[in-house]
């Protein structure tokens, strides 16, 4: 039996969220398969908020909830630089 250690680095992660779009790119999928999969509690990647009396959600999709789910670690949009 083979007892070697394993020793895993974890990325350090931004505190910039991801946007729903930006997810969706990122996993080959459509803007509504992130936007439905965190309303519905099925992406395991953030939170989607509606306040009440109103009919618009909130996201938020963390960083390193992100990088377990799809093991992509996001280190914010590149930012053009005059």
């Amino acid at each position: 039996m083979n007892s070697e250690n394993k020793i895993y680095q974890i990325p350090e992660f931004i505190s910039e969220y991801i946007s729903v779009k930006e997810a969706a790119r990122i996993m080959g999928k459509d803007y509504q398969f992130v936007w439905l999969g965190l309303i519905e509690g099925i992406l395991p990647i953030g939170t989607a908020y509606k306040m009440n009396d109103s009919s618009v959600y909130s996201f938020y999709i963390s960083p390193r909830l992100f990088c377990e789910y799809t093991g992509y670690v996001y280190r914010g949009k590149k930012r053009a630089v005059k």
